[in-house]
């Protein structure tokens, strides 16, 4: 009997170990198959915080009450009532990458089922944006991907205290990813005016570094960013406590004298930024470490903001220098400026006098203006403004149309912000270019020639752009647009 049961175990632990063996051979190789599926990697420890930050909102509309936007008093005006209403109306979150107002994390999909076919624009072109950032830069892992959302109004009064909400939201989402054992690093880019908004955090960390709540100091050596900083710290004055605007409402619980003195911008991108008196120097602040300025010719919009500065014009370029006052913050950003062309339609090449060019655009642009010349009339395939930015839907009616459409400008801004890296140029021009079976970019010096190129599969950026046009929505037409603005001024 006790042979038998001697037999009985050992069959038993014999058996139990050809059911592990055989089980952790059909274990290994389903792991490796459903690795992407069902088992978490390894995530990086300090992923990027990256933001998309939309530009002004209904800009034009800002002459329905134009003495008030030009004292920048918008407050009541049927300007801010409409513009607040249109805000509030996902039929304009189909174009753009926008959402509701503040720091929202966003999840890309091309796939318009997932989000209920509501066909906004911010999903395809963050999931554009990512593919092309997984192609061109392999070990970037985990990348946090998130809108920030404002009022959108044409007045440097609200840019400054839009400024405040974000640089406090970011705080916050910095300290909570810290909290999980994270380091995060933090993108930002922005289109048109909302560029402006984020100079301003500059502004924002002079007046916490200064203690400049409530008195007057020489910050700035700049009188113009000297003036910005004044107008700054007199926000703070009335501003709160974190604890007691917790209590408020919407993005009021930003609203508080933020408590972070050191938050570290590690890049940011502005694509088609108006270039304004009153925010140009911040590009340098050692609050940035990287500022691109992007810009295209072909972007009018960009050069003609009279409204919103107190300049005669906006500029599409930074001239002026770094202040002589910055130092003693610490080191300057580095500021990199690329002029964005095509190699469809007639191509300018770059001069070595471009930089006198363009230093002198704002008089040349209002001489045009002051001639009667049409400047809003299309000579390229090189971006506009929208098409920076926005979805764009190839039209047989127009004489030239972005080789990339409908994918915007900002999908693609992996690929030109490491080409720029590459090549440690500081003022570039960057030449998108289809061939047979590439997608190359190039960025060219305008002060040597010297190039960089690098490329990607055609077929990565052609799959894009063919499920991106899935999300066209039925009511995508000028007309629809036209309705739906004229409704909120009626109703």
């Amino acid at each position: 009997m006790k042979a038998f049961l001697a037999v009985k175990r050992s069959s038993k632990i014999l058996l139990a170990v050809i059911i592990s063996i055989s089980a952790l051979g059909i274990f290994i190789p389903m792991r490796i198959f459903f690795a992407d599926r069902f088992f978490t990697t390894k995530k990086s420890k300090s992923p990027y915080i990256t933001v998309f930050i939309h530009g002004s909102f209904g800009p034009l509309l800002g002459f329905l009450s134009l003495p008030d936007v030009l004292n920048d008093k918008i407050s009541g005006t049927l300007y801010r009532t409409t513009t607040k209403k249109m805000r509030m109306d996902d039929f304009f979150y189909k174009s753009q990458p926008i959402l509701d107002r503040g720091l929202k994390r966003i999840m890309p999909t091309l796939n318009p089922a997932l989000i209920g076919n509501k066909y906004y624009a911010a999903y395809p072109i963050t999931q554009a944006y990512a593919s092309i950032n997984e192609a061109c830069k392999p070990d970037n892992h985990n990348e946090l991907l998130y809108t920030f959302g404002w009022s959108g109004l044409m007045s440097q009064h609200s840019r400054r205290y839009e400024a405040i909400r974000l640089y406090n939201a970011l705080a916050q989402e910095v300290e909570k990813l810290q909290k999980e054992g994270l380091t995060p690093r933090i993108r930002i880019i922005t289109h048109s005016h909302g560029g402006n908004l984020c100079l301003n955090l500059a502004a924002v960390q002079y007046v916490l570094k200064s203690h400049a709540f409530d008195q007057r100091q020489i910050i700035s050596s700049d009188p113009d960013e000297q003036e910005s900083i004044e107008k700054m710290a007199a926000l703070f004055t009335k501003l709160t406590t974190k604890e007691i605007a917790s209590m408020g409402v919407d993005q009021k619980i930003y609203d508080y004298v933020p408590q972070h003195k050191n938050l570290v911008i590690d890049e940011l991108v502005m694509l088609g930024t108006p270039i304004q008196a009153e925010t140009e120097t911040f590009c340098y602040a050692p609050i940035f470490k990287t500022v691109y300025n992007l810009y295209s010719d072909e972007d009018q919009v960009q050069k003609s903001d009279w409204i919103s500065t107190k300049k005669s014009l906006s500029n599409a370029r930074v001239s002026k220098k770094a202040p002589a006052s910055l130092l003693k913050f610490g080191p300057p950003a580095r500021v990199i400026q690329a002029q964005i062309i095509t190699h469809k339609g007639a191509i300018k090449a770059p001069t070595k006098n471009q930089k006198a060019h363009k230093a002198s655009e704002e008089k040349s642009l209002l001489t045009q203006l002051l001639e009667g010349k049409n400047v809003f009339t299309r000579n390229s395939a090189d971006p506009t403004h929208k098409e920076l930015w926005f979805l764009g839907w190839e039209n047989s009616d127009e004489a030239f149309s972005l080789p990339i459409a409908p994918l915007p400008i900002v999908a693609f801004i992996p690929l030109i912000t490491k080409v720029l890296t590459q090549s440690t140029y500081t003022d570039a021009t960057i030449t998108l270019k289809k061939t047979d079976a590439l997608f190359a970019i190039t960025a060219t010096s305008n002060k040597n020639l010297h190039s960089t190129t690098i490329t990607l599969p055609l077929e990565i950026v052609t799959d894009l752009q063919k499920k991106t046009d899935l999300w066209k929505a039925p009511e995508s037409t000028q007309l629809h647009e036209f309705e739906a603005v004229y409704k909120h001024l009626t109703t």
